[in-house]
């Protein structure tokens, strides 16, 4: 039963240090149980983590693509295979460095498939998710995408997904001297390469001549993009930072020449990429390790947006804790603040100029034990729900006498002191003849970032875009601002409608008909007979006179319009109507009916019955102008009757009760 008063009163087992419930690092204790979460299946713990939307968690584990997605409260969410996507176990060895929710619901995830298990070498690979759990078959093959195309050996560490919905995925490869270069690729939305960037869909960045290991990438609003990695030469590891423009190339306006190269001696935690990210402002945040003198220490790095060390953060843009061995992961406060994961299961918050936040857990330091009875417990990755508390994940590892090692996923809900809603995008758009008129519907935004689907942007609130094509184009609109950021897209469409009009002129048995249709760019006739045209203005020649009904459906980009008329096809002189003539007798009729005509021409005979949109429901020989045509079978509704000899065909109409 819980306490009335309005304070409430966790343990941290820590020296047993009491927290006032809702103070910045307290556990929230209304998460999953206590505040705490633990899942057992095979050895895994949470390695990256990521927040939809709707402020459910998905994680994922190192090993085999293992992906969970909690409700918000931290309880497993059933209508997610299960709560479990159990990897890909199956088909062989997998590694998973990073995933990420697409605007459509659908979750990426990255690593590598090991093809080589004695010198443990593996090809990139790339799966997909539908929102309910199940591979995303319209992605590569069954949900998969492994590249085992040149360079053949390679791992993704990162994703990202651009506002077209392309997907961009960074990663490592071997090269032949025995040294690591970065590795980008861009897919398209099915996973096959975009050849729009670098070559054939790849970027290959040999980063001052060294060997480049364990990138992560960050897409930027304008398109750009920016790596980092840990890039070790003359028997030194550096953080290094490069800008490239949107079609792979080197920005040359970045840093140094597009390149930035951080003090010496700087590395990652072994395993898994959460380390680099964007403030809000705009500045990059590395979080890692520092050797000095032989020892370890947790460093953590801001650059400004064109890429220099920051300094009003730290000592020259750097801040080094020597009370703890290195950086975890990290993320980025509304505020500007850093919450950086340390070894074993903790975390530190720094201020904006780079000293510790003491108002955050003990001095600024927070220490939990998630499972209990732990023998040694991870955390590896750090997220903001939405409304600012702290999801981190991790492992716990239990020893069970005479059993072995057990290892649990860990995960557990903090408070941070920010208690401002994230803002929430949202937009309309009205199509005007030249332009389209945006308007801004979004909750608490202070900055508005629009990408219109045609590679141009804006920052104003309500823009007014013209488009030079009529098209399809998938609108995005990022929103900011204290407390967060939020992205709506939807699908625009640039079109005139089209209105459907076409008229016709009779010769006999040929009709020329004329489109006069406005705003149509591609055309489909049916002429009533059985036969179609693409053709705008076609001629079309009848087997037999009477009456047909034409339809034409006309097109652009975007929508379509049909338009049906009845087609009377007649003899041109008196003459030769006087010699043909045909009557259905009863008409309208239920059962069965009698055809009386006279022809110039005698012989052979032969009648069909055809629906209105001209498939011949009957085909048969007759002797007996006047016999009975059964026509039980057919439905009621109109039908046209032909008769054909052998060189005259007519028609005439009835009505089936």
């Amino acid at each position: 039963m819980k306490s009335a008063v309005s304070f409430l009163f966790i343990l941290i087992i820590n020296g047993c240090i009491p927290f006032l419930y809702g103070q910045p690092g307290a556990v929230d204790t209304t998460f999953a149980t206590g505040g705490y979460f633990t899942y057992t299946y095979e050895d895994g713990g949470f390695t990256r983590l990521a927040i939809q939307p709707d402020n459910k968690i998905l994680g994922s584990c190192y090993f085999n693509f293992n992906i969970t997605r909690q409700k918000p409260d931290g309880a497993l969410d059933p209508s997610f295979a299960g709560g479990m996507f159990h990897g890909l176990e199956y088909s062989g060895s997998f590694v998973c460095y990073d995933l990420k929710v697409q605007p459509d619901g659908k979750i990426l995830a990255v690593g590598g498939k090991q093809y080589d298990y004695i010198l443990d070498i593996y090809h990139g690979t790339i799966i997909r998710l539908t929102s309910t759990g199940t591979l995303d078959t319209a992605f590569g093959t069954g949900g998969v995408v492994v590249h085992t195309d040149g360079p053949e050996e390679r791992v993704y560490t990162s994703v990202a997904v651009q506002n077209d919905q392309k997907i961009l995925v960074g990663g490592f490869t071997e090269n032949a001297s025995g040294t690591y270069s970065v590795i980008l690729c861009r897919l398209h939305h099915d996973g096959s390469y975009d050849g729009s960037f670098g070559n054939s869909g790849k970027v290959i960045l040999d980063i001052q001549g060294g060997s480049a290991v364990d990138p992560e990438l960050l897409l930027l609003n304008d398109g750009k993009i920016v790596v980092s990695a840990i890039n070790q030469y003359t028997g030194v590891s550096h953080a290094v930072l490069v800008r490239l423009n949107s079609n792979g190339t080197v920005d040359s306006t970045f840093a140094d020449n597009g390149t930035l190269v951080s003090v010496p001696s700087v590395h990652k935690t072994p395993w898994f990429n959460n380390h680099f990210s964007q403030q809000s402002d705009g500045k990059f945040v590395f979080a890692g390790c520092t050797t000095v003198n032989l020892t370890e220490y947790g460093i953590i790095l801001r650059f400004s947006p064109d890429g220099f060390p920051d300094s009003t953060f730290g000592s020259a843009g750097s801040v080094i804790l020597d009370s703890v061995p290195g950086f975890f992961g990290a993320v980025n406060q509304p505020d500007h603040k850093i919450i950086a994961g340390l070894g074993g299961y903790r975390m530190v918050r720094i201020n904006e100029n780079g000293t510790v936040d003491t108002s955050f857990g003990q001095g600024g330091y927070m220490l939990m034990n998630v499972f209990p009875g732990a023998s040694w417990e991870q955390m590896y990755s750090l997220v903001l729900q939405h409304g600012g508390k702290i999801i981190t994940g991790g492992v716990s590892e239990e020893m069970i006498p005479k059993v072995g090692l057990f290892y649990h996923y860990a995960m557990t809900r903090n408070f941070s002191g920010l208690n401002c809603p994230v803002p929430t995008a949202g937009f309309t758009n009205k199509v005007n003849d030249s332009c389209v008129q945006f308007k801004d519907i979004s909750t608490s935004a202070t900055s508005w970032q629009w990408d219109f689907g045609d590679s141009l942007t804006s920052t104003d609130q309500n823009p007014v875009h013209y488009y030079t094509n009529q098209g399809h184009y998938y609108v995005c609109l990022q929103i900011t601002d204290t407390c967060g950021s939020s992205s709506f897209c939807d699908t625009v469409d640039f079109c005139d409608h089209v209105k459907t009009s076409f008229s016709q002129v009779v010769d006999g048995l040929n009709v020329v008909f004329t489109d006069s249709s406005n705003h149509a760019n591609s055309w489909h006739w049916d002429f009533g007979d059985g036969q179609s045209s693409n053709v705008q203005n076609p001629d079309h020649l009848y087997a037999g006179y009477g009456e047909y009904y034409v339809c034409l459906r006309a097109t652009n980009e975007c929508n379509a319009e049909i338009k049906c008329d009845s087609v009377i096809v007649k003899p041109n002189s008196i003459g030769e109507i006087a010699r043909i003539s045909v009557r259905v007798i009863p008409n309208p009729a239920r059962n069965s009916f009698q055809l009386a005509y006279n022809s110039v021409q005698s012989g052979r005979c032969v009648l069909q019955i055809l629906d209105m949109k001209g498939v011949i429901m009957r085909d048969e020989e007759i002797l007996n102008p006047m016999e009975q045509i059964n026509i039980k079978d057919l439905v009621p509704g109109l039908y046209q009757v032909r008769i054909i000899l052998p060189e005259q065909t007519f028609c005439t109409k009835f009505i089936k009760l």
